[in-house]
């Protein structure tokens, strides 16, 4: 194994066991599977790497390229309440910085929920944004992942998956994320 990527594979471990620590589980934690548990746990996580700046949200040392931040209820995930989320980016829209997330409420490894979420730095602390339930987009996502995967309807499908291609659209103060392969599209018009 290559000098590098052991580095690589022990900066992720590391990573890995500071977001346990901090967004993890909530035995460890203290946060909650909701989507305000799991705000609480990207402030806790902006306070300890970035003084509270969302802009420590970035780096990241996924070999995946993908940043997620999650809120795991339990350690058996078919008992499991947990929100899952990915950082997609950020836009500059109206002439503010926010950062865009696609979040999930994942129940017993079964998605119920996906949500865009939006948050940009606030005094004292992170100013949050989400989209309204929009239950015809989530079912339009796991029909596709289904049929993709030759599953019956009744087979639980998790998020986010490794195949998802998120991109985001801006226009005005609205934000639409699509996930490309299943052609489902969430937005969030900021106020």
């Amino acid at each position: 194994m290559t000098s590098r990527l052991l580095k690589a594979n022990l900066a992720a471990l590391v990573v890995w066991l500071t977001l346990l620590g901090v967004v993890g589980c909530t035995g460890g934690s203290g946060a909650k599977p909701t989507y305000e548990g799991w705000k609480a746990s990207i402030q806790s996580h902006a306070d300890t790497r970035g003084d509270g700046d969302i802009n420590s949200l970035r780096s990241s040392d996924s070999q995946s390229g993908q940043i997620a931040f999650n809120v795991i209820g339990s350690e058996q995930p078919d008992k499991s309440n947990d929100v899952n989320s990915i950082l997609l980016g950020r836009r500059s829209i109206l002439g503010t910085d926010w950062y865009v997330f696609i979040v999930g409420i994942v129940k017993a490894g079964d998605v119920q929920d996906i949500r865009v979420a939006a948050a940009r730095n606030g005094t004292p602390a992170l100013v949050w944004q989400f989209g309204i339930e929009d239950r015809a987009s989530t079912s339009t996502y796991r029909t596709a992942k289904l049929r993709s995967r030759m599953r019956g309807d009744s087979a639980v499908i998790g998020f986010p998956l490794e195949e998802d291609q998120f991109s985001i659209e801006t226009a005005g103060s609205l934000i639409t994320v699509v996930e490309r392969q299943s052609g489902a599209r969430w937005t969030l018009g900021l106020n």
